[in-house]
């Protein structure tokens, strides 16, 4: 009897820093439209909706996905780290947005910078 109570404790011991030691996992886009940039190109990834389904990544310790807007139209969509809310930076060059939500990076930083309204 006391072994079976031993045993289910290490059990749940064991259950419960398997849960504990699991990090943060979500999906992104991640494409850019200029194939010099290394990542996977994608033409259409400019586009203000975007939604192609063979460029979600998932990406494991990631607390967010982000979306850098260059002047030029050029578009880097990818994951990000180190961020607690959503929030935007507008730089003379580029915009960058980052969003905490899967698949969230979809869009064009609009909200964020009135020169891509």
């Amino acid at each position: 009897m006391h072994l079976d109570i031993s045993r289910n404790f290490v059990m749940a011991a064991v259950s419960l820093a398997a849960l504990i030691h699991q990090g943060r996992s979500i999906q992104c886009y991640h494409c850019s439209n200029d194939f010099s940039i290394p990542r996977p190109y994608d033409p259409t990834c400019a586009n203000p909706e975007y939604s192609n389904p063979d460029f979600i990544q998932e990406l494991p310790d990631s607390d967010g996905c982000r979306t850098y807007v260059y002047v030029d139209g050029t578009v880097e969509r990818g994951s990000s780290t180190g961020h607690d809310t959503s929030f935007c930076r507008v730089y003379l060059q580029h915009t960058y947005c980052f969003c905490a939500g899967d698949l969230c990076n979809n869009a064009l930083c609009e909200d964020c910078d009135p020169r891509l309204r």
